[in-house]
């Protein structure tokens, strides 16, 4: 029993070392998409599509379950299948409904930090980002029931003094203001990751392999339906110029996507282990 765990805990450590080199990269790239130049030239992409194009990308994984649900169904019997089909399609929709809160709240977080690029430096960004840890110990402890044990106080208390002083750095330049509203979008943004991130761990409390699969998936394609109408509705209010894109943005943003499908792939990995 004791090796098992003692498995499983490297297995999530190496699964959070492989998250953060990506959100970093990532991270670098979307801030390179969604910053001004220098020079005070545009921004190539709007924060809000680069987020919607990046989570709507997640919606692929739900093809590939269903092949591999079909093909499965082949090696059973006709009405075997039939009766999996049915029982299939009633459980991805409640499962839609399910995820439906998270989407919204994973939705707000990305949007916060994506934004948030535009306003401070990747490093500020990556280690105010990780407060959410005491957040995330806090709601784990509340609705999970996890022990904070002074393990966990001391390292929160240690990501914590780090987060102060960065912001303190931060306060200090010659772009105080710009870097304080960037410091606070990325608080924003660390408190609904720790929401989502506890949400997302009390739903995938069981064995089945597809499962992380099937909820980021639902994530992509309820970003795709309800986003496309934000979109719309922020062009005609001349919020975002769309129009304005050039194709070399959107397979920037393409490719940022599936870093980020690889990263959130490992993250609820990590969850479920």
């Amino acid at each position: 029993m004791t090796a098992r765990r003692t498995t499983s805990t490297l297995l999530g450590a190496s699964f959070v070392l492989a998250t953060v080199v990506l959100w970093i990269a990532s991270s670098f790239l979307a801030q390179s998409l969604v910053r001004p130049d220098e020079w005070g030239q545009q921004a190539q992409l709007p924060a809000l599509l680069l987020v919607y194009i990046c989570t709507s990308l997640f919606t692929v994984y739900l093809p590939i379950i269903h092949l591999k649900h079909r093909w499965l169904a082949k090696r059973t019997d006709a009405a075997g299948a039939a009766q999996q089909g049915v029982s299939e399609g009633t459980g991805f929709v409640r499962g839609l409904l399910q995820t439906l809160p998270v989407a919204v709240i994973w939705f707000a977080a990305q949007c916060l930090f994506t934004i948030s690029l535009a306003e401070t430096s990747v490093t500020s960004n990556t280690i105010l980002s990780s407060s959410s840890s005491m957040f995330t110990l806090l709601a784990s402890a509340a609705v999970l029931g996890e022990k904070i044990t002074p393990v966990k106080i001391s390292s929160v208390a240690a990501v914590m003094a780090g987060t102060a002083m960065v912001t303190l750095a931060d306060g200090s330049g010659d772009d105080r203001s710009h870097s304080l509203a960037g410091d606070a979008l990325v608080l924003g943004s660390a408190m609904c990751y720790s929401c989502y991130t506890v949400m997302m761990r009390r739903q995938l409390q069981h064995d089945d392999p597809d499962t992380p699969a099937l909820f980021f998936g639902s994530i992509g394609l309820l970003t795709a339906l309800l986003g496309l109408p934000v979109l719309v509705g922020c062009q005609i209010l001349g919020l975002v110029d769309l129009r304005a894109v050039q194709p070399k943005a959107f397979g920037l943003a393409g490719i940022n996507g599936e870093g980020s499908i690889c990263a959130v792939c490992l993250q609820a990995e990590r969850q479920s282990s």
